[in-house]
C-alpha cells in the first residue's frame, strides 16, 4: 500500500502495464455504450465490468468510497439521479416499453410498469409555482428510472477510479507531448493528478492532530458526527485554499507553456491493445444502433 492515499503504486496488473490510450479507450467506449441504456436491467452489466476491472487493477478496498461518494452526490444535486426520476411520477407515457430482449420475453409488462402503487398529495404552493398536477403517483417505471441512473453513475465512477489508479503520471506527461499538446493544458491534467495525494496527507494529518487535542469524530449518531466536523472541516478548508494557492503561484513563476517540452522516451502501443480499443469502440457503437434501430435497452 502507498504512504499517500490516492497516489500511484505500481504493481504488475494488466492495467497497470497498459498504454494509457488503451485505458481511456475502453473506459470512453463503454460509457459511451452505457449512457444510451435507460433500463437498469442492462445496468447492471457496466456494474459487473466496473467490479471486474476493479478487481484486476487491484484496487485497494479503501479507495471504494470514490464510487460511493459519486452516487450520493448524483443523487442529490439538482441535475442528479432522483430528479431525473421525478418527471416519471406524472408522465408515465415518456418511458418507452417496446424492448424487444425484455419486455418481448414476458418479464416487465408495460401496462404495470405505469400503474401507480402510491399516490401522494403535492402541497398547493408547490403544483402552482413548478405548474404540477396536484396529485403525483409512485409507479415502477420511476423506480427503475433511479435505479439505471444510480446504477450507472456507481459503475461508471468504479471505472474512472481504476482508471485513476492504474495511470501514473508520467506515463500521461509522456503522451500528451507526443501528441504535442501545449503545456497550458499538460500542467493543468497532472496538477489534478497530484492535488488529491497532496491534500489526502494533509488531512490525514489534521485528523492525527485534532484527534490527540482530545476531538472524537466517530459517532453511531449521524448528527452527532455532523455537529464534531467543524474542527475538522475549518482547517481542512484553510489547507484547501493554501495548496491550491500554492499550486496558482508555482505555475505562474515557472512560466509553464513558454518553451516546448520534448519527450524522453517511447511509449510503444501493442497491436493488441489496439484491438481492445477497437472491441470498446464498436460496442459503444452498437449499443447505439441497436438503441436506436432495434429499440434495445428502451432509449
Amino acid at each position: 500500500m502507498p504512504r499517500v492515499k490516492f497516489e500511484y503504486e505500481y504493481q504488475d496488473t494488466p492495467l497497470h502495464n497498459m498504454h494509457p490510450v488503451t485505458k481511456l479507450g475502453i473506459f470512453m467506449g463503454l460509457a459511451a455504450g452505457f449512457t444510451v441504456w435507460l433500463n437498469p436491467i442492462y445496468s447492471i452489466i457496466p456494474l459487473v465490468l466496473s467490479q471486474y476491472l476493479w478487481s484486476v487493477g487491484k484496487v485497494p478496498g479503501n479507495w471504494r468510497w470514490i464510487p460511493l461518494f459519486w452516487f450520493i452526490v448524483t443523487n442529490i444535486n439538482p441535475m442528479g439521479s432522483l430528479t431525473m426520476s421525478i418527471p416519471f411520477l406524472w408522465q408515465t407515457s415518456m418511458y418507452r416499453f417496446d424492448d424487444p430482449l425484455i419486455f418481448g420475453t414476458g418479464i416487465l409488462n408495460a401496462a404495470w410498469m405505469g400503474t401507480p402503487f402510491l399516490e401522494f398529495k403535492v402541497p398547493d404552493w408547490i403544483a402552482y409555482n413548478l405548474g404540477l398536477p396536484g396529485v403525483g403517483k409512485f409507479t415502477p417505471v420511476a423506480l427503475m428510472t433511479w435505479l439505471h441512473t444510480s446504477i450507472n453513475n456507481w459503475g461508471l465512477a468504479a471505472m474512472a477510479t481504476t482508471l485513476f489508479y492504474t495511470t501514473s503520471v508520467p506515463d500521461i506527461v509522456q503522451f500528451m507531448l507526443k501528441l504535442k499538446v501545449p503545456m497550458v493544458i499538460v500542467f493543468p491534467l497532472v496538477t489534478i493528478f497530484r492535488f488529491f495525494p497532496v491534500l489526502s496527507e494533509y488531512v490525514s494529518q489534521i485528523i492525527n492532530s485534532q484527534t490527540l487535542r482530545g476531538v472524537s469524530f466517530q459517532s453511531k449518531n449521524p448528527f452527532t458526527m455532523l455537529n464534531r466536523l467543524p474542527p475538522l472541516m475549518e482547517p481542512i478548508g484553510r489547507v484547501f485554499m493554501k495548496t491550491t494557492e500554492s499550486i496558482t503561484i508555482s505555475v505562474v513563476n515557472r512560466a509553464f507553456g513558454a518553451t516546448y517540452m520534448s519527450p524522453h522516451r517511447e511509449m510503444p502501443w501493442k497491436n493488441n491493445e489496439k484491438i481492445i480499443v477497437a472491441i470498446c469502440v464498436s460496442f459503444a457503437l452498437l449499443c447505439w444502433y441497436a438503441a436506436l434501430s432495434w429499440k434495445v435497452g428502451v432509449w
